[in-house]
């Protein structure tokens, strides 16, 4: 169709192209009568939508009822990944048989493992839990010493254990307990 649209056979590499003149901004495809476009691509930004003629991110996923979903799925031998790149951080979800989440350098595999949550519901964070300062820790190890799990706080705190809203028992950072006492004056403190 002049040189507008483009269609073209490459059979030394096994491949097929579709192309298109400058003045055309988009290409759609879509149903027989022009009336709904099920892929289309933005010429200028490179642009991708899915049920959507107007992607506002390089990949737009729409769909007009229920969850739009993205499978990555591999047929036989290792985990589906999802891998973001980005110019300070790289991150990476990968599902292999749970589902594990990596942070660091996209010029490894995997980079370095987080967190992970096994396909039987356990929960594994390699760093600790901390708050929404990133400075209190609390972190809970299968092998602090000598053969011998732990729960530890990284910083110089307590721990307190609370149930139905109030605490029940707390250790402080120079190892006083109080059970049914928050601030234990004592080794053992008991109220």
């Amino acid at each position: 169709i002049g040189n507008r649209i483009r269609i073209k056979a490459d059979e030394t590499n096994n491949t097929a192209w579709f192309g298109c003149g400058s003045d055309i901004n988009t290409i759609n495809l879509g149903d027989a009568d022009f009336s709904s476009a099920y892929l289309s691509v933005k010429q200028a930004t490179g642009r991708v939508g899915i049920g959507t003629t107007a992607p506002d991110q390089m990949l737009h996923v729409k769909t007009s009822s229920g969850d739009p979903s993205i499978v990555c799925e591999t047929a036989s031998g290792g985990g589906a990944r999802l891998k973001l790149i980005g110019t300070d951080t790289n991150m990476s979800i990968q599902s292999s048989g749970g589902l594990d989440f990596y942070t660091g350098s996209s010029t490894t595999a995997n980079g370095n493992l987080k967190v992970s949550i096994e396909s039987g519901g356990r929960i594994r964070c390699t760093d600790g839990i901390y708050d929404d300062t990133g400075t209190n820790e609390l972190v809970l190890h299968a092998n602090v010493s000598g053969g011998v799990g732990g729960l530890y706080t990284a910083q110089s705190m307590g721990l307190g254990i609370w149930t139905s809203n109030s605490q029940r028992m707390a250790i402080t950072s120079g190892g006083k307990v109080g059970i049914n006492e928050a601030s234990p004056d004592h080794k053992l403190h008991l109220t």
